[in-house]
């Protein structure tokens, strides 16, 4: 009797577990279903060599999927990946799909906006520079500069984009200041990358200021004629 008791009750809980799941995944099923749109963040896969000059940062994604997982959606777990061309320069104009969208399992892409975006491609190159350094101020009075300013190390180099670094003759670092200096010096200084698509090494650079100190005067101011004693 206790053994036909006992099957019955692991029956009756079999029963319920298989009840559970039931309705839970046809609660799944049944859940209604809503609609977002986030500003997904857009990454590029650049072949080795080539730059992106005009990179989208972001487009808007509408997504589907059921509203609880929608209304709980972090905007930073939706992004998208452009595919660029290989051994290729100039305008292209990359088509945006859903396979390039990446999201939370359980959602739809349902459209990109734009669903296009037109790249130009350019080729990377490095250069080696002359260093320039910059001064501003005045020393301290009666110190004189004596020269050029010395970058040490004296050339540097900088990367990027074929159109924004060959036409470069110099690199300058960030102005160095005269004010209440009397004898030469040194000091570090940032080098200064021409523009936001160029990378310059090494970052930092000493600089040695030459001066002149101010020259005592040497005269001596005749003495009064006096009565002999």
């Amino acid at each position: 009797m206790k053994e036909r008791t006992r099957l019955w009750a692991l029956r009756l809980l079999a029963l319920a577990i298989a009840a559970g799941l039931w309705f839970f995944f046809t609660y799944q099923k049944r859940e209604r279903e809503s609609e977002r749109v986030v500003q997904a963040a857009v990454t590029y896969d650049t072949p080795r060599g080539v730059m992106v000059l005009n990179p989208i940062s972001q487009v808007a994604v509408r997504l589907r999927g059921g509203a609880r997982r929608i209304g709980t959606l972090n905007p930073s777990l939706v992004n998208v990946q452009v595919q660029l061309p290989r051994d290729y320069t100039g305008t292209f104009e990359a088509a945006l799909g859903t396979d390039d969208v990446f999201a939370p399992e359980g959602l739809a892409v349902v459209s990109i906006e734009p669903n296009s975006l037109r790249l130009t491609l350019e080729a990377v190159i490095t250069r080696e520079l002359p260093v320039k350094v910059g001064l501003v101020g005045e020393p301290a009075a009666g110190a004189t500069v004596l020269g050029t300013p010395l970058a040490i190390p004296g050339t540097a180099r900088v990367t990027g984009p074929t159109s924004r670094v060959a036409g470069l003759r110099y690199l300058y670092t960030r102005v160095v200041s005269l004010d209440g200096h009397a004898q030469t010096w040194e000091e570090p200084a940032p080098l200064l990358a021409p523009d936001s698509l160029t990378q310059v090494e090494p970052a930092v650079v000493r600089t040695r200021v030459m001066l002149e100190p101010p020259r005592l005067s040497t005269e001596v101011e005749p003495r009064s004629r006096q009565e002999p004693p």
